[in-house]
């Protein structure tokens, strides 16, 4: 193995990428033929370069029936995020969504959901045949974009529907606002409910201190988290990771699996999953180095931003820093996803994700 094939080191703590490393560099040196799925031959002649890489995870990656290297894999996510479960989807956060909407209730039952949910998991619940009840975001009075859905709509959506079993938000939108999860999970707790987050566009958040904290940290009870979309994984690489009975938790681990199972296909793709393993070894390992840049270069691209004619740049309160009316304090740091340690609720709408502008 070189310092190609693995820059960062990563294969002593990513244990399916280290498969997928030996695996790739077995085939590519002539030591390995598959004789399992008759499509994986490693045959460039056929289609072009296109095929290298596309390694099974049964019989390729891992074996038929332990899925080892796997387990260990989603171990180690789920001890990274602080929790007990997690499965890797090559579904993207779509299947992970529809699982965890199957999880959650039988046909029939009520769930609390915003509406600004993305359509896999509006689609999730008519597969599970769940009732939902929308709440709905604020609204930023100037931009008009959707900003956090506000604890009292979901206590109120709570106490009007008492038999819900779940709050299903999506946190950060799809525009880059936040609200307060911590809030939300408390009063979906109050309720004796979990409270599931899409935070599809947020696998970086909980990683670097002037970011937010991830949905987990704060409270909720599932989190979905698309590795292909702010972390290095291939495409449709996501994660379901989830606090269930075993840990004190709300949800129940075998609905999770069987949720999971049903829309998880069962030919997976050994590459897909095991860049979700490498992304995850990044975050742990290089994380903090790495969005610490990040931030630096947004630093540069606002002020570039600034001199263009045309461009507003949403900066200030609900921005890069919590509104000065909520009652809190300033936050100890400035700049951006920065939050108030204070125990008063801060504004719903902070910009964490990214410097969002608008053409006037």
């Amino acid at each position: 193995m070189t310092a190609i094939d693995d820059p960062l080191g990563l294969a002593p703590d990513a244990p399916l990428f280290a498969a997928w490393l030996r695996m790739s560099i077995d085939v590519r040196n002539g030591h390995t033929r598959f004789f399992s799925i008759p499509g994986h031959k490693q045959r460039p002649g056929l289609t072009g370069p296109i095929v290298h890489g596309d390694l099974p995870l049964y019989a390729g990656l891992d074996t038929l029936g332990g899925l080892d290297a796997l387990r260990r894999a989603e171990a180690r996510a789920a001890r990274l995020w602080g929790v007990d479960w997690c499965r890797f989807s090559v579904g993207g956060s779509t299947h992970a969504n529809q699982a965890a909407a199957l999880a959650i209730g039988a046909p029939g039952d009520t769930v609390i959901v915003s509406r600004t949910l993305h359509r896999s998991m509006l689609s999730g619940l008519i597969l599970a045949g769940l009732r939902p009840v929308w709440v709905y975001p604020d609204l930023d009075p100037r931009h008009g974009l959707p900003l956090g859905v506000p604890a009292a709509a979901v206590r109120a959506a709570l106490a009007a529907n008492p038999g819900a079993k779940a709050v299903l938000v999506g946190d950060p939108s799809y525009v880059g606002t936040t609200g307060d999860v911590a809030w939300l999970a408390a009063a979906a707790h109050a309720a004796g409910v979990p409270l599931i987050v899409d935070g599809a566009w947020a696998a970086h958040f909980g990683f670097h201190p002037d970011y937010p904290r991830h949905a987990l940290a704060l409270g909720a009870d599932a989190l979905v988290l698309s590795a292909h979309k702010t972390l290095p994984a291939m495409g449709q690489a996501a994660l379901l990771l989830a606090r269930t009975t075993r840990d004190g938790g709300l949800l129940d681990p075998s609905r999770l699996e069987r949720g999971f199972e049903s829309g998880h296909t069962t030919s997976p793709s050994g590459a897909i999953l095991a860049s979700t393993d490498a992304a995850r070894a990044v975050l742990a390992g290089h994380g903090t180095r790495l969005l610490g840049d990040l931030l630096r270069l947004r630093a540069v691209a606002t002020e570039k931003l600034r001199a263009v004619a045309g461009l507003e740049i949403l900066t200030g309160d609900h921005v890069d820093r919590p509104s000065s009316s909520s009652g809190c304090p300033a936050p100890a740091r400035s700049g951006p996803g920065s939050i108030s340690a204070c125990a008063q609720p801060v504004s719903p709408s902070r910009w964490p994700t990214a410097t969002l502008w608008c053409r006037c």
